[in-house]
């Protein structure tokens, strides 16, 4: 039989895919370590050595897997082209279905590229291999839900940048975990490597970029947080229920949560999170959510769309009614103090989750007194939290003080 010189390259990452035989694979590395080239052509030898197989390449959305694992399988399969006798050339060849995202192989055997809107999404049917691209955007739920259904082998891999789901549930004798940076990519530019090496003065980019570590997590705001699981609600029982907006202007998204108080624990749900939201938009998604009649709805200080949404809620005789977050001297360290002195149960979300390993205070800005500002990202959904929580705060104290001067 004659022998056909493999298209593909033996490198580091792509030799320990090939050799490891756990039923989960983890790579955590740095930026352009090969990593996911290295898996997207371990798939696609999935696909070639195991006939009628089911693949999935699993990403947080279609958008992030168009810049990076559709893009580099392509890529794969074009550099097999053009390196392979064409006589063998119709092993690698695929049909690719663009409209469904799925590569499918002489054998029956496919690729496809996928994304879930939630764990629920993800219990649809079972696979032979599943791949997940940068799984930090990607709930535990979501892979959970379909690691369990995925009967052969499961990779994962990310960019590091905090600790998250895969460093507490990826662990024990069923997982292997390999880490990379740059220097395990054969095919690096030197270009890039030099514009790699030129940060190092940079101490936290370098530590996960350049060394493809796990980043630190000094200087989070909101350490103080539990997820509950997707699809689960505040508590019926919850007492001071109060909901904040936060409005999304130009690029940022407009967000909306739920708050409320239980055994002394702070709830907290996402009601929304989008961009180009309109006001009726925003009224008709309090209505969607049920907000009780007379709760209280707190917004940051935008008068006209304000008035806009009240009127609208009004028009379709929904009787709640939007009003202004009392913000005051110092709202921002006021909320901020107010909300670290609870525990929070947050029902879990991507955006969320990004927020609260990204939030943290200003490595050299500080206020008059010298107290640490926070930065100024990653806040759109703490500010409505801010609103519904710290708002109601203050009203109370002002009730105490008119109070106490009435008398």
């Amino acid at each position: 039989m004659k022998q056909v010189k493999s298209p593909f390259i033996l490198t580091p990452l792509l030799n320990a895919n090939l050799r490891c035989t756990k039923d989960v694979i983890v790579h955590q590395g740095g930026t352009s370590s090969g990593k996911t080239w290295a898996n997207v052509e371990t798939m696609i030898i999935k696909a070639i050595q195991e006939p009628r197989s089911r693949n999935l390449i699993i990403g947080q959305d279609i958008p992030n897997l168009k810049s990076g694992s559709i893009a580099d399988l392509e890529n794969v399969l074009y550099n097999i082209k053009e390196n392979i006798p064409n006589e063998y050339a119709h092993i690698f060849k695929s049909d690719y279905h663009g409209t469904d995202k799925i590569h499918t192989f002489f054998n029956n055997s496919y690729i496809k590229f996928m994304s879930y809107d939630d764990a629920q999404d993800a219990k649809n049917g079972k696979n032979d291999n599943s791949f997940f691209n940068e799984a930090n955007g990607i709930i535990f739920d979501i892979y959970d839900a379909r690691a369990v259904r995925t009967e052969r082998q499961v990779i994962v891999d990310f960019n590091a940048d905090a600790p998250f789901w895969a460093h507490e549930k990826l662990i024990g004798d069923h997982c292997q975990w390999f880490f990379s940076n740059y220097t395990h990519n054969p095919f690096l530019s030197e270009k890039i490597r030099q514009k790699i090496e030129r940060r190092r003065d940079n101490k936290d980019w370098w530590r996960v970029y350049g060394l493809g570590l796990t980043g630190q997590s000094e200087g989070i705001i909101f350490r103080n947080v539990k997820w509950l699981k997707k699809g689960t609600h505040i508590p019926k029982d919850c007492t001071n229920i109060s909901y904040g907006i936060d409005f999304g202007y130009s690029n940022d998204p407009t967000t909306i949560v739920k708050t409320g108080e239980e055994n002394g624990y702070l709830y907290i749900e996402l009601i929304a999170y989008s961009t180009g939201l309109y006001n009726k938009d925003i009224a008709q998604i309090l209505i969607s959510a049920e907000v009780e009649r007379g709760a209280d709805i707190f917004a940051d200080h935008d008068p006209q769309n304000i008035a806009e949404i009240n009127k609208e809620l009004k028009n379709r005789n929904y009787y709640v009614k939007v009003k202004k977050a009392l913000k005051g001297q110092d709202s921002i360290r006021f909320g901020i103090q107010l909300l670290q002195a609870q525990q929070m149960l947050i029902v879990e979300h991507p955006e969320f989750i990004k927020e609260q390993m990204h939030y943290k205070w200003h490595k050299t800005k500080v206020d008059s007194k010298g107290h640490k500002k926070p930065i100024d990202s990653y806040n759109h959904i703490w500010d409505a939290v801010r609103y519904a929580r710290a708002t109601k705060v203050r009203q109370k104290k002002q009730k105490l003080l008119g109070f106490a001067r009435g008398g």
